[in-house]
């Protein structure tokens, strides 16, 4: 091959070889995505299936399974907002997370904690989008209480975009300490 490309530290990099680097942590979080959707739009249907009757009972006084139509977004915030603009507004909103999560595992270095993290939340918007595209509302199943306590309720992608958030969060930290690492290890060679 002719020329090559030079990295930041004036190593010689090979075409080829970068693009497998980028395109392996793009696949993991691109697969991470799809089972997950793929797992939160299953349990929305299994759950409207199973509730068909009313809710049910799996821990007595603490977690309940239901089914509630979330024409909102998480919290049920939005829920009073005309339609088409909610719709709108959410759509785009996922659309943009997905787009946002591919080109970051792209171009940016992160480790395995963070792809993962970065799949989970791209799952959690996909599965949601689809959902409210299908039927105009997300379907939430989920609903934990206690006395005084109660949780709005929440499926599948909630769950997932939240943990994906934390180790996302994890995962930059640790690059960012690894980074600092080796910068100080590049100040003392």
């Amino acid at each position: 091959m002719l020329g090559g490309l030079r990295g930041s530290d004036g190593s010689r990099r090979e075409p080829m070889l970068e693009w497998a680097r980028m395109k392996r942590p793009l696949a993991v979080a691109t697969v991470v995505a799809l089972l997950t959707s793929g797992c939160d739009l299953s349990s929305k249907y299994w759950a409207i299936q199973t509730t068909a009757r009313g809710p049910r009972s799996v821990i007595s006084g603490a977690l309940d399974l239901v089914h509630w139509e979330n024409p909102g977004m998480a919290f049920s915030l939005m829920r009073s907002w005309p339609p088409g603009i909610r719709m709108w507004l959410l759509s785009v909103a996922a659309v943009v997370a997905i787009v946002i999560g591919l080109f970051a595992v792209a171009k940016r270095p992160m480790g395995r904690t963070g792809t993962i993290g970065t799949g989970l939340i791209m799952g959690g918007a996909l599965g949601n989008f689809l959902d409210r595209a299908h039927n105009g509302t997300v379907t939430d199943f989920l609903h934990v209480h206690r006395g005084s306590f109660d949780w709005p309720a929440f499926n599948v992608a909630d769950m997932a975009v939240t943990c994906g958030a934390f180790l996302m969060l994890i995962g930059l930290s640790r690059s960012a300490r690894e980074a600092a690492l080796r910068s100080r290890t590049d100040e003392r060679a």
